[in-house]
């Protein structure tokens, strides 16, 4: 059975990557701001590289490390977040 990779799978799996990478719990309130963020506003993040249709964006944080995470222009939101993109 092949998995459906929606708006609550990018979610999970972002909350996996982000506990595993930068040892952080998110919630998915704090997702879907994040989220909002990117598609609303250029304030707080910035497009480290472009790969078709998904974006490397750094996410600026106060009083915390920046996340790297990956944008889905076609999902409009994260899908995952990388602790090194290069």
């Amino acid at each position: 059975m092949k998995t459906v990779k929606d708006r609550k799978y990018s979610f999970n799996h972002t909350k996996q990557r982000i506990k595993e990478r930068y040892n952080r719990d998110v919630s998915r309130e704090w997702y879907d701001n994040m989220c909002n963020r990117i598609t609303n506003s250029h304030d707080g993040w910035s497009v480290l590289d472009i790969d078709g249709t998904q974006l490397i964006i750094e996410l600026e944080l106060q009083f915390t490390d920046n996340i790297i995470v990956v944008w889905s222009d076609e999902k409009k939101c994260i899908t995952t977040a990388l602790k090194d993109w290069r």
